[in-house]
């Protein structure tokens, strides 16, 4: 997370560019990375400022 964490920081995407420096407020631990990579699709499928708003209140499961 860590690495990523600085990658993104590093501005070299145009998407993570704008609004660094970028902090890490939630995250969760998998198994594995592949159930990772899913957990992380299903987030991003949601499209709702709400629900993400809601897991960073409620906190790592």
């Amino acid at each position: 997370m860590e690495r990523r964490l600085y990658e993104h920081n590093l501005g070299h995407s145009k998407f993570t560019s704008t609004g660094t420096p970028w902090t890490l407020v939630y995250s969760e631990e998998m198994e594995d990375l592949i159930l990772a990579k899913r957990r992380e699709l299903k987030i991003k499928k949601m499209k709702s400022r709400t629900y993400i708003e809601n897991l960073i209140r409620k906190g790592n499961p």
